[in-house]
């Protein structure tokens, strides 16, 4: 999904929105990371709750979290770290993409999480 999800975004980002190349590179690069780190909600067990379980009242988690959302910004905005990556700024066109793209990995995930055990139980 997460794989489906960058590639979609990309190919979005070049033929509906017709950013430029090293745009949608950025964007699916910061889809591609984001994903990644969202992804660690989605790893909680079957019978844990979504909001308290965990991984969500693991304060390393947060902590590994924040830096990583930092160094996210960084490796778009930093001068000389940007420019050793090839990133551009995404714009306000190009961060609803990234943000929107993550938030449905994210939902359905715990989509997934909740309605697949309940579904095996049922049957």
């Amino acid at each position: 999904m997460i794989t489906f999800s960058m590639l979609g975004v990309f190919a979005l980002a070049l033929t509906s929105f017709g950013m430029g190349e090293m745009k949608a590179v950025t964007i699916s690069f910061l889809t591609l990371a984001a994903a990644q780190l969202w992804h660690v909600f989605n790893m909680r067990d079957d019978d844990s709750g979504v909001w308290h379980n965990e991984i969500s009242s693991n304060p390393y988690v947060w902590g590994a979290l924040a830096l990583t959302i930092g160094l996210l910004i960084a490796a778009v905005y930093v001068p000389g770290l940007s420019d050793v990556l090839q990133t551009v700024d995404p714009g306000p066109d190009g961060w609803p993409i990234v943000l929107g793209a993550n938030l449905i990995l994210l939902l359905f995930g715990q989509f997934r999480k909740v309605f697949i055990p309940y579904l095996k139980n049922a049957t």
